[in-house]
């Protein structure tokens, strides 16, 4: 990212804004995925570029916000990327060059923050909570007691914690986050009740803190791992393409049941996942679909409900979906 926040650290956490030019090497960062909510105070403007590049005060920023400073210094990062903080929201320009970068910034963050509790920026990370609820229970072998052979006992399978905690938060719900925890190579989630963490290989929370469940049937659907494998095969440059290109269609589908505060960002929030496929498979991507032997079958798209409206202004070509609004799906022949 061309803007980053300076946290300090937890002796002196002294929060500015910098330009990433003046720093050398490779810089280990995170990323916070949160939904502003209907507050729209704490946002960087071009009035206050200048004083953030000095300090950032607490009564500057939202509990969410703040929280994430304390997480990022907490895991050992000493830089952050908030988009409200990093994109000048009364800069048109800055707006439209900075969120053509958005598959970068998360693809390359060191790991995305999740704040999956509320959906407003005063409900923060963190809760109250009783921990042993939700902590696996260490039982020892009640028939052999000089063994060293324990049990664990969990309140939960990890999918009914993924679909309450992570589906079922208005996070999931909103629609820039569906590109954000795609692209993220590592995320830590804070739910209601816990917190939930995935990378490449690993998928857990803290009822299930060695490994989520991947074999059990109840799981298997359920889980970071479905979003990332469909993304990995859209990645895959020798993969044969299909005319039923299930992978994208199941994408289009989720991610216009989300919500968007601008639905002008419809084919926006989009985008960043679309240019980093487009830069492996070397496909051609255009207003939502891909320019080959999927297109056809693209083009039997249908909205929900039927008589959703079109946008008055231009967003798409009338043969895309990102010109209505609505649910998309794809019709099977």
């Amino acid at each position: 990212p061309s803007r980053l926040l300076a946290l300090g650290t937890l002796d002196a956490p002294i929060v500015r804004l910098i330009s990433t030019s003046c720093l050398q090497g490779k810089v280990l960062y995170a990323a916070l995925s949160h939904r502003w909510g209907k507050d729209k105070d704490f946002v960087l403007t071009s009035a206050l570029l200048r004083s953030y590049e000095t300090e950032i005060r607490p009564s500057q920023v939202s509990k969410t916000s703040w929280d994430a400073f304390h997480t990022t210094r907490s895991i050992g990062l000493q830089y952050l990327w908030i988009d409200c903080l990093y994109i000048i929201q009364d800069d048109n320009d800055d707006w439209q060059r900075e969120s053509a970068t958005m598959s970068k910034v998360y693809g390359l963050a060191t790991c995305t923050i999740a704040a999956a509790l509320g959906g407003d920026g005063d409900d923060g990370c963190f809760t109250t909570r009783n921990q042993f609820k939700y902590r696996p229970c260490k039982v020892p072998n009640p028939f052999d007691h000089d063994s060293s052979l324990s049990f664990y006992l969990r309140s939960q399978y990890f999918g009914e914690i993924y679909r309450r905690e992570v589906k079922g938060s208005p996070w999931y719900s909103r629609g820039w986050v569906f590109q954000e925890r795609t692209l993220s190579p590592r995320l830590l989630v804070f739910g209601e009740t816990q917190m939930l963490w995935a990378c490449q290989k690993l998928h857990a929370a803290e009822t299930w803190p060695c490994e989520k469940t991947s074999d059990n049937y109840i799981d298997r659907f359920e889980s970071f791992e479905v979003d990332k494998s469909r993304l990995q095969a859209l990645l895959n440059r020798d993969r044969s393409i299909s005319v039923w290109d299930t992978a994208w269609f199941a994408f289009i589908q989720e991610f216009t049941s989300a919500e968007l505060t601008r639905i002008s960002d419809r084919l926006v929030a989009l985008q960043g996942l679309a240019d980093q496929i487009a830069l492996v498979t070397e496909r051609q991507y255009c207003a939502g679909l891909w320019i080959d032997q999927t297109l056809p079958l693209s083009l039997l798209w249908s909205i929900s409900p039927l008589k959703s409206p079109r946008s008055q202004e231009y967003r798409a070509p009338t043969w895309s979906w990102g010109s209505v609004d609505g649910l998309i799906e794809f019709k099977k022949i």
